[in-house]
């Protein structure tokens, strides 16, 4: 039921969970910019990133996004949802994990 998912954390994720589940329901996700966060959002494509413990930042990012037209997030929201399914998916992350054993075994 949200327009926006925000995860202002100040402390780093390794794998910020809520933050993908959010990508797969295609919303966007306006989060701090270090940890898991990082790795799950391309600014300005498939979410915002803020800097940590900047409030002003956060707001006019949040500012941003609720004034989008709302062609625009369906955008950002679609283009976060492939990217989530497609890298974190339980058949990728396996498939990763069996490629970085094959490779550590050579």
């Amino acid at each position: 039921l949200s327009t926006v998912c925000v995860q202002p954390s100040l402390i780093p994720e390794t794998f910020g969970r809520s933050i993908a589940e959010a990508q797969a329901m295609k919303r966007v996700v306006v989060a701090t910019r270090h940890g898991g966060a990082c790795e799950l959002i391309e600014d300005g494509k498939t979410g915002f990133l803020t800097p940590v413990g900047d409030s002003e930042a956060l707001a006019e990012v949040l500012d941003k996004v609720l004034d989008m037209p709302l062609k625009e997030r369906e955008k950002i929201g679609d283009d976060a949802c492939y990217s989530v399914r497609t890298h974190y998916s339980i058949k990728s992350m396996c498939e990763k994990t069996i490629e970085l054993y094959q490779k550590i075994l050579k």
